[in-house]
């Protein structure tokens, strides 16, 4: 211990004689007490297990204080290549770009609504269905379906009765034996009414009618 300690006082003087500034060494008790090394008014001790222990006040000249500062009074900080992943907390400010993906802002963004209803998000078109039946009729729809719309053209050169249900437990009828007249088209819009299970169109007269649905399931 005191070959360490003579090694580190030698080390000590040496820099303060090179820099110009003579130190002055005290030592309170004998072996293995506290060495305290005075230079230009300032004091730093080393303890009994060889440690120099010295007090950081100041930066580049710019003494240091708690709290966020800027560059030119803060520390460098250095992270080893095999540091250990740890977390950071910031704050976001200023002005931020937004864009679509990693395309620049001069391309269209693409905005997608979500329909709002009491069935699903999904998009249901029956598809265009031809000769509706007449007596327990065509389903249209098998599930619970909100309507947009249904289109119902009479391909005959007579008017022809058309019947909407839905396919509940007891069916209930929304539309009853309307009059579509000859050679004619009729867009229902019914905005988004459920028809629960599904739904039915009955046609008053075979072959005549040819019917579409759309909607959300």
């Amino acid at each position: 211990m005191k070959n360490i300690l003579r090694l580190l006082l030698g080390t000590i003087i040496l820099f303060a004689l090179e820099s110009g500034a003579a130190a002055q060494l005290s030592q309170s008790g004998g072996g293995g007490s506290t060495v305290s090394i005075l230079q230009g008014g300032n004091t730093a001790a080393v303890d009994a297990s060889g440690r120099l222990s010295i007090g950081l006040n100041a930066v580049g000249g710019t003494s240091i204080t708690l709290g966020q500062k800027a560059m030119s009074a803060s520390l460098p900080v250095v992270l080893a290549s095999d540091q250990s992943a740890f977390t950071i907390n910031s704050a976001q400010s200023g002005t931020w770009t937004v864009q679509p993906g990693n395309t620049a802002n001069t391309t269209a963004w693409l905005v997608k609504t979500v329909p709002v209803s009491t069935c699903g998000t999904t998009a249901f078109d029956s598809g265009l269905v031809e000769n509706i039946a007449t007596g327990a009729g065509t389903d249209l729809a098998t599930a619970a379906t909100c309507v947009d719309a249904i289109s119902m053209s009479n391909t005959t050169g007579s008017p022809v009765t058309i019947t909407i249900k839905d396919k509940n437990g007891t069916p209930k009828t929304f539309l009853n034996a309307f009059s579509l007249p000859a050679n004619s088209n009729l867009i229902l819009s019914l905005e988004r009414m459920k028809f629960v299970g599904g739904l039915t169109l009955i046609s008053g007269t075979a072959a005549s009618i040819n019917a579409q649905l759309v909607g959300f399931q």
